[in-house]
């Protein structure tokens, strides 16, 4: 039992599930969103273009149509180029954050990557309002806007 507890401990993941600000999330862009398994075959399916992107963690227990649990909000002036990148971090490739490198890894087989193209001029503030509404817990506290991290930093 004592190892599998410590087994256990090695995936926790902390949500932060705040009802108020999914009621005040602002964002009205129209996403196309594109879901791909997060593997090398997908690669070329990814359009080289700039966007918001989001990784979820994806059981698929049961045939559930919803279990889903959304881990990191992102943005890239090529999701194509962030796609590989992410891929070379899981391959041990390429070094990134503990959290990504060891989430990469650990749920390697339920990872997909779900984007939607945007204008570039657009990026940064899709991606905040993304970070701010999910509070993804694999998106580093400070990247969270003070207005919301200061709460959240607290716990």
């Amino acid at each position: 039992i004592i190892g599998e507890r410590t087994e256990a401990k090695a995936h926790v993941q902390n949500f932060t599930l705040w009802p108020k600000l999914w009621k005040s999330f602002s964002l009205r862009t129209n996403f196309s969103w594109n879901e791909k398994k997060f593997s090398r075959s997908s690669l070329d399916n990814i359009p080289d273009r700039p966007g918001i992107y989001t990784i979820v963690i994806k059981p698929e227990l049961a045939n559930h149509p919803a279990c889903t649990y959304l881990v990191y909000a992102g943005r890239s002036k090529s999701l194509k180029e962030r796609f590989k990148q992410y891929l070379e971090v899981q391959e041990g490739k390429r070094k990134h954050s503990p959290r990504m490198e060891q989430g990469l890894t650990q749920y390697k087989d339920y990872l997909f990557f779900i984007y939607s193209p945007i204008r570039e001029t657009s990026l940064k503030a899709v991606e905040q309002a993304l970070i701010d509404g999910f509070i993804p817990p694999w998106n580093d506290k400070k990247t969270i806007s003070s207005e919301v991290g200061n709460i959240v930093r607290a716990f």
